[in-house]
């Protein structure tokens, strides 16, 4: 409150004296009112009493007029407003009226004796007269209270400056010091009373504070010395960190490097010692090395993942993601490791989990494959189980607001379980359980504290429930966005299965399967019956056909307890009712018994089952087979490339020798280079179906010969010759390599050391060029467009360079409009002809012209539609050639590139 202090003083005294003045004047009101009152009653009741002993008579000799006369006395008495006399039997003799419209506030009676009680005298009064005496009081009271704040307000001013100067005083020296910080001043202190020790303690406190000023001055002047010191050393520091920091970049890059060098050839040979005819003594210690190898390339990539993550390096991508495939081929990777264990390994996609959803697929395929590798590790039987859904939590948005989908990755397992103890620090670096289980499992304790850093940088949540002997629950709650508008798959109406009505009979004896099988069957528009043994299978069979709804499918466990999958076939088959029923076999390793072609198996699958293979199957059995076009019914291993002719550049002569056999084995032709500048001269002089490419070589690496085969291509004038694929092979595994080979023109990367797997599936994608293409979208669009294909493929493969080149001028230009435009358009042409992976990337790109962010992303898009429209165009080119107008030259686009 902003009042000065004169003012404050003047008006506590004028609020002192007013309410003492108050207090009293109410007091003696209400004294005064209460006697008169009083009075009042009094003097009405001795008239009452009066007019009874007069009227008595009158009464009892029912005289009114005598009665009359005897109220008539009441006129001379203001208060009283009317009278009566009554009877005794409430019979009024007489009544009086002396003042009209006045209100009755006051009721007086007095009884009428004559020996005996005959009658009563009442009479009404008002207090009026109390009223004006009040008003009167209340003016004498104002009257006195204006008189009596003029003399405090006058005596407040004349002696509040007694208190008030020194308080001004003190106030104005502590504004003066506050602006200057000048702590000589002093004020000058008067009397011994409060405020005198207060202005004596202020000129203390200001000593003080002077002597503190001169000590700070000093010690600042010392302390800027001592930083100006301390931050020379701490940029020496920093300096010096910076370049450790560099130097742990380059010794983790050059570690890789010469790690991944010699175990490339240790993986890969016992690798390819796998095909070989060994016996079983030999066969036992090449599982062991092969185990050997895995454990430490999984200890390297834990260790190098770490540093990573410690060193800040982690980054993010936000593409679009299917789960489900996803967590299919993450289950699939250990399904082999569980079954050598005897446990059951399962997968379980919910309905309610989107097709698509936003975020890293490399980090949340590292955090599936740490929880299930890490629960199959400590389970010894039982089972483990991988299982997505949505939670559904309404509101559910990320720390900038925006609206995501929470998905729970579930692991659960019946292993070893863990004490509380354990749980608090399951997440700390290098951690187990306990030393015996380190001895037991090995393991690094690194896979779930790397995981626990990927959920938090994707903002998620972790949960674990775990009691000893009875096996762990691992959640994973992660924020997901949904794909942009426009990101959906352009064809998935062209691959919806068939929904015809379909009954199935489940076999199993394990219950999650039985459960995620009947839950796959259900999306599928299938009802099921599941029963837990073979035994109870057949039954189950011939009480069907006995009652007229014979089962069309059988889905059959191959290992189960009693009988197994082969002694129900031959019980099956042997029953002429039920012969004819297909039978779907689920294997836990995969193989697959000659007595299973001798029974009439529709399709072996190996669990975990996919989804898509378990609809693609059904699709058979429903005499779809168009819709189970991408159904593998043979083993990857066995695919061949013939008249394909390889490139293989690699320096390091172990590498060749593996590369070699590998490639070998599945039968294409292989050339080799020993460095970049004999391949990029072999490039030019010979034609190949595609290079794999050595990263880190003498003489020329592998970056410098992309570099130089791309821009021979540029100037090469050969319509007829597509691009050539590019897949490098680099011992290096960092953040940023394989952006580093894209950028250098590569099409493809893969880690050392080479797995054979990995190796096919590299050049199933590039030389299997079948596989670029849709063939129901295809299929659509040659029974639409005739002998006219040919043309429409023509056009494409000349105006497709021309929108990539577009996109490309819009992102250099910075032009949202025309990158947005031209992705638009090239994601519905391909998807016309076929090309999902390449109008999935033009769809990616078109979100991100939508992003406000936009260009941090595009150019990472632009490499992705790149490297899509590079897959499909050999196929493209190859249909163009076989078409109804394959006289029809190729327009020169059709081998333009934008490298």
């Amino acid at each position: 409150m902003s009042v000065p202090i004169r003012a404050k003083l003047m008006l506590l005294a004028s609020i002192v004296g007013v309410v003492a003045l108050l207090i009293s004047g109410a007091i003696n009101a209400y004294t005064q009112y209460q006697s008169g009152r009083s009075a009042l009653l009094h003097r009405l009741q001795t008239h009452v009493d009066m007019a009874a002993f007069n009227g008595a008579a009158a009464l009892a000799f029912d005289d009114a007029e005598a009665a009359d006369e005897v109220l008539g006395a009441f006129r001379v008495d203001s208060a009283v407003i009317n009278a009566s006399i009554v009877r005794k039997d409430g019979r009024p003799l007489v009544q009086r009226e002396f003042a009209v419209d006045t209100p009755a506030e006051i009721e007086v009676h007095a009884d009428i004796t004559f020996g005996e009680r005959i009658g009563t005298v009442q009479i009404h009064a008002t207090s009026e007269e109390l009223r004006a005496h009040l008003r009167h009081d209340g003016l004498v009271l104002l009257g006195v209270l204006v008189g009596a704040l003029g003399v405090a307000l006058l005596a407040a001013s004349l002696f509040q400056h007694v208190i008030s100067d020194p308080i001004r005083e003190l106030e104005r020296a502590a504004t003066a010091v506050s602006r200057t910080r000048d702590f000589s001043v002093r004020v000058q202190a008067a009397g011994d009373d409060e405020v005198g020790r207060l202005i004596r303690s202020f000129n203390e406190m200001l000593g003080e504070l002077e002597a503190l000023a001169r000590q700070a001055t000093e010690h600042r002047t010392e302390l800027e010395n001592k930083v100006a010191g301390r931050t020379a050393e701490l940029a020496m520091a920093l300096k010096s960190a910076q370049a450790g920091a560099q130097a742990k970049a380059e010794f983790l890059a050059n570690m890789s490097h010469e790690i991944r060098t010699p175990m490339n050839g240790v993986v890969g040979m016992l690798e390819l010692l796998q095909t070989e005819a060994l016996g079983t003594d030999a066969r036992s210690m090449l599982e062991t090395a092969q185990h050997s190898a895995d454990a430490l390339m999984a200890l390297i990539n834990d260790v190098l993942d770490y540093s990573k993550i410690e060193s800040g390096k982690l980054s993010l991508e936000q593409i679009d993601v299917e789960l489900q495939p996803m967590a299919e081929d993450v289950a699939m990777l250990f399904s082999r490791q569980a079954a050598a264990k005897g446990v059951e390994l399962s997968c379980a996609v919910h309905n309610n989990v989107p097709v698509k959803l936003r975020g890293d697929p490399l980090r949340l395929r590292q955090i599936m494959a740490n929880l299930v590798g890490n629960a199959v590790k400590f389970t010894e039987h039982g089972e483990v189980l991988l299982g997505i859904q949505v939670r559904e939590e309404k509101n559910a948005a990320d720390a900038a607001g925006e609206p995501v989908t929470v998905v729970q990755i579930l692991v659960h397992d019946t292993g070893l379980g863990m004490s509380s103890a354990v749980l608090g620090q399951l997440f700390q670096v290098f951690t187990q359980a306990d030393s015996s289980t380190t001895r037991k499992y090995g393991g690094s304790g690194l896979g779930l504290a790397i995981t626990k850093s990927l959920v938090d940088a994707m903002g998620g949540t972790v949960r674990v429930t775990s009691e000893p002997g009875k096996g762990s629950t691992f959640s994973v709650f992660l924020p997901l966005k949904m794909p942009a508008a426009g990101g959906a798959d352009p064809a998935a109406a062209t691959r919806e299965p068939d929904r015809s009505p379909l009954r199935a009979l489940i076999v199993d004896d394990n219950p999650t399967n039985r459960a995620i099988l009947e839950h796959y069957l259900q999306l599928l528009s299938a009802t099921s019956q599941s029963v837990a043994s073979a035994t109870a299978g057949l039954d189950a069979v011939r009480s069907a056909t006995s009652g007229g709804s014979p089962f069309d499918v059988i889905l059959l466990d191959y290992h189960m307890p009693d009988i197994d999958g082969i002694g129900f076939l031959r019980a099956l088959r042997a029953d002429p009712a039920n012969a004819a029923t297909p039978c779907i076999v689920l294997s836990s390793l995969g193989e697959r018994p000659a007595a299973a072609n001798e029974l009439g198996v529709t399709a072996w699958l190996t669990k975990p089952v996919r989804r898509i293979q378990l609809e693609q199957v059904v699709a058979l059995v429903r005499g779809n087979p168009a819709q189970a076009t991408s159904l593998v019914t043979h083993k990857r291993l066995d695919l061949r490339y013939p008249g394909a002719r390889i490139l293989l550049v690699e320096d390091n002569q172990v590498n060749r020798a593996v590369a070699l056999r590998m490639i070998g084995k599945i039968g294409e032709q292989v050339v080799v280079a020993v460095n970049g500048r004999e391949a990029v001269a072999r490039a030019k002089s010979e034609q190949f179906d595609l290079i794999l490419m050595d990263c880190q070589m003498p003489v020329m690496d592998g970056y410098q010969a992309t570099r130089a085969i791309r821009e021979w291509e540029r100037g090469n004038d050969h319509p007829g010759r597509p691009r050539l694929p590019i897949i490098a092979m680099t011992a290096n595994a960092l953040d940023g390599d394989r952006e580093k080979c894209l950028a250098a023109g590569m099409d493809d990367y893969i880690a050392k050391p080479i797995k054979r797997e990995t190796l096919i599936i590299a050049l199933d994608r590039w030389l299997a060029t079948a596989s670029a293409l849709d063939p129901a979208a295809l299929g659509k669009l040659s029974e639409l467009m005739g002998e006219e294909l040919g043309e429409v493929i023509a056009i494409y493969l000349s105006d497709t360079p021309v929108q990539l080149e577009e996109i490309a001028t819009g992102i250099r230009q910075r032009n949202l409009a025309v990158v947005a435009r031209a992705a638009h358009s090239l994601k519905s042409t391909s998807a016309t002809v076929g090309a999902l992976a390449l109008s999935e990337a033009a769809a990616a790109m078109e979100d991100a012209a939508s992003e406000e962010r936009w260009l941090e992303v595009a150019e990472e898009r632009l490499a992705a539609l790149q490297m899509a429209f590079n897959a499909a165009r050999p196929a493209l080119v190859k249909m163009l050639g076989d078409s109804a107008n394959a006289g029809r030259a190729a327009p020169a686009g059709t081998t333009s590139n934008i490298y």
